[in-house]
């Protein structure tokens, strides 16, 4: 469970810092294309939280 939490974080880290680099540098030339992958990590990430919160319960 601990590792699993630990995984998890790791990863909404990552999704968050992806989506932000999506939405903010590809999203400026091509934004349909930067954008709608940055809302999808960032929706992962959301998700990620989700699944931590109903892990720590």
């Amino acid at each position: 469970m601990i590792s699993q939490i630990v995984f998890n974080a790791a990863s909404i880290v990552f999704l968050l810092v992806l989506a932000y680099i999506l939405w903010s540098g590809v999203g400026k030339k091509r934004p349909q294309l930067g954008r709608g992958f940055g809302a999808l990590c960032g929706a992962i990430a959301l998700f990620l939280v989700w699944q931590t919160v109903q892990l720590l319960r």
